[in-house]
């Protein structure tokens, strides 16, 4: 904890708000709390941050620059999936700030050199510049949607008011009569298996199928 004001600098406001977060979920994460953990007046706090959403803003980009990418392997398959599965990873171990990543712009350095990641795998591979573009947005948008939907599901107390529990979700099957859904019966879907690590792998593999159908892409 910072007790003197020479030591409050931008990097120990981040590290105490992520603590903040983890501890308290996203809804108690207030300037004033964190100044508190802090140990300092909250006016200080503005002196590096213009207000909560400034604050936000920084800890989306921290996050990006945090995402470890393995080096490529020249497969742009392979590099473009471990990206993706880098960048949920990263998202998942920041459960609570994941409805901000989603809703807010990420424009930071982090989010671009992240986008150029995806672009250094793509253009050597052939792709053309409109096709890097949409390829790059359609892989981040999946995961940025996929990890939205499994953060309350995985980690609940960082989105309590969003959590539903599997077995409500599975018990809305239940509750309808079988003869009006004879498709679903077929099926059988299992909610549990929503946002699960099989189904991310299946979603990232037909969004990379996609992809590939448009190489070498314009």
């Amino acid at each position: 904890m910072a007790t003197a004001r020479a030591r409050l600098d931008r990097e120990t406001i981040l590290a105490a708000a992520f603590e903040l977060i983890a501890r308290d979920g996203l809804d108690g994460l207030t300037m004033r709390r964190l100044a508190d953990r802090l140990g300092v007046a909250p006016m200080a706090t503005y002196r590096h941050f213009a207000d909560r959403a400034a604050l936000l803003d920084a800890m989306i980009d921290a996050t990006a620059v945090s995402i470890r990418i393995a080096p490529a392997t020249g497969d742009w398959r392979e590099d473009l999936a471990g990206i993706a599965r880098a960048l949920r990873t990263t998202l998942m171990s920041q459960a609570a700030l994941v409805a901000v990543v989603v809703a807010r712009p990420a424009l930071g350095p982090g989010a671009i050199y992240l986008a150029e990641a995806a672009y250094a795998v793509m253009v050597p591979a052939g792709f053309g510049p409109r096709t890097c573009d949409r390829g790059a947005n359609l892989l981040f948008g999946y995961v940025l949607g996929f990890a939205a939907l499994a953060a309350p599901r995985w980690h609940p107390e960082a989105s309590p008011s969003l959590h539903v529990g599997q077995d409500v979700l599975q018990e809305g099957y239940g509750a309808l009569d079988p003869a009006t859904l004879p498709f679903t019966m077929v099926v059988g879907p299992d909610a549990a298996r929503f946002v699960d690590d099989e189904q991310f792998e299946w979603g990232l593999q037909a969004i990379l199928d996609g992809i590939a159908a448009r190489h070498p892409g314009d």
